[in-house]
């Protein structure tokens, strides 16, 4: 494997890989030969393949957690960022000399738990390790820009420190639950790290990072960074501290969520999402149109024609349309349906194109479309021009499932209001009283399908 990998290749350098294995050793490994101390089955490993590269004439990297966290016994995020990890002679001693470490970090914002990791890597390798932050493209359909931003910004504030002795940096984007995400949207990410290196200031010359996005990728970096409220209901307050922090996905599971149970909706009780995605579609629109005449304060005044790549914004611009119609649409059928307003109801899930649930219906249908196989710029925007077609099939049957359920409430909502229909004769499914599935939260949860999509997951 690590000559078929390696020899199309110039480069002598190879990533072998190795993180997250947490439970190494404790299942059928420990069948066969008993008990072995994790962190010693762990890096008995990786002197073998270190030595199986170095006969290629190879120079090996490896992620780092498993060389904190094994020893730690903690297989959270908190085992490998602890800022109190005790690096012992006996795992310096284990880990080859040749190796370099690979410190991942896409959770802080603060400059400070880098700079003590990488001093920890210090301790663990006799030198420094490669920085690699990340561009938020996992688990969400657009990039997290601001939080990126943050993030990368802390990453290379501890790196670009002398005392630090880091001489590589890289920077990550990931494709979990789904590689949903317009990987293209990541672009303004990579230019940052990118300016960020080459420069000895903590933040870039913002002026000269958009003409840069505009002569490089034909973008309007502002409307890309817009777009990612799809996630982002507060962009302008990142947090600004030592803590680990997730950036919620809210786009992704309020699209995904059961729609006739909507469980998920007390999370998001109070807040007016029903608004801030109507306006971000109206934005996104505009971002997309040639005519200035549409045009209002909400947009920057400029025309798709002069920044083609805007062009991608129909993926984020369909999602915020479908959401408008989507997030508050239980609560508005509980409400009609307790107070037996038949005319809200029709308006709402009735026979007519322009109910909500048409139109929904039919945006979903357009939002599948896109997002499998409708060009938009340079013929390389759909699933199957990107990447291989193994894959798609997964949202594909999110898309199928949500077009069922729609379909399925849909038709229990027309015949309940159908007086001549004695099938449906009440809505079960808008009488149950919902409860917080997790307290104290709010709608800054990043979740993943299985837990929004039914409640059997939760």
């Amino acid at each position: 494997m690590i000559r078929s990998v390696s020899g199309p290749l110039r480069s002598n350098k190879i990533h072998i890989g190795m993180d997250e294995a947490h439970g190494v050793s404790e299942g059928r490994y420990r069948q066969i030969f008993g008990y072995k101390e994790s962190t010693k089955v762990f890096t008995d490993h990786l002197r073998r393949v270190n030595e199986l590269c170095k006969a290629s004439g190879l120079e090996p990297m490896i992620w780092s957690d498993m060389l904190f966290c094994l020893p730690a016994k903690n297989n959270q995020l908190s085992g490998y960022y602890d800022p109190n990890s005790v690096v012992t002679q006996d795992l310096a001693d284990s880990v080859p000399s040749e190796l370099d470490t690979v410190f991942w970090d896409y959770y802080h914002t603060d400059s400070r738990p880098y700079t003590a990791k990488i001093a920890q890597h210090w301790q663990l390798a006799g030198k420094a390790p490669w920085m690699a932050s990340g561009v938020w493209t996992w688990s969400r359909f657009w990039t997290a820009l601001p939080f990126t931003f943050a993030t990368v910004r802390a990453s290379m504030k501890a790196s670009k420190d002398p005392s630090a002795g880091v001489s590589h940096v890289m920077t990550t984007i990931w494709g979990d639950e789904g590689n949903e995400c317009d990987l293209y949207s990541a672009l303004p990410g990579m230019l940052y790290q990118a300016e960020l290196a080459y420069t000895t200031d903590e933040e870039v010359d913002a002026s000269l990072l958009r003409r840069k996005f505009d002569g490089i990728v034909g973008g309007d970096i502002d409307d890309y960074i817009y777009a990612s409220k799809l996630d982002d209901t507060q962009p302008e307050s990142q947090p600004i501290d030592a803590k680990t922090h997730y950036t919620p996905n809210i786009a992704k599971y309020l699209l995904w969520e059961e729609p006739f149970y909507s469980f998920l909706s007390p999370q998001y009780r109070g807040y007016d999402l029903e608004s801030h995605y109507s306006h971000l579609a109206s934005y996104l629109e505009q971002a997309l149109s040639s005519d200035f005449s549409t045009m209002t304060s909400i947009s920057l005044p400029h025309s798709v024609d002069d920044f083609p790549a805007n062009k991608r914004l129909q993926l984020p611009y369909l999602l915020a349309s479908v959401l408008s119609l989507k997030c508050h649409l239980r609560e508005r059928l509980v409400s009609a349906y307790k107070s037996d307003d038949r005319v809200e109801l029709e308006a709402l899930g009735g026979k007519t194109p322009n109910s909500r649930m048409n139109r929904l219906r039919g945006l979903v249908k357009e939002l599948h479309k896109l997002h499998r196989a409708l060009t938009i710029l340079f013929n390389r925007s759909n699933w199957f021009a990107m990447y291989k077609p193994f894959g798609w099939e997964v949202l594909d049957l999110r898309y199928g499932g949500l077009l069922a359920r729609l379909e399925t409430m849909h038709q229990r909502i027309i015949a309940y209001l159908d007086a001549e229909d004695q099938t449906v004769t009440k809505l079960e499914e808008l009488e149950v009283e919902l409860e917080t599935v997790y307290p104290n939260q709010g709608a800054n949860l990043m979740l993943d399908y299985a837990r929004c999509s039914r409640p059997q997951y939760v």
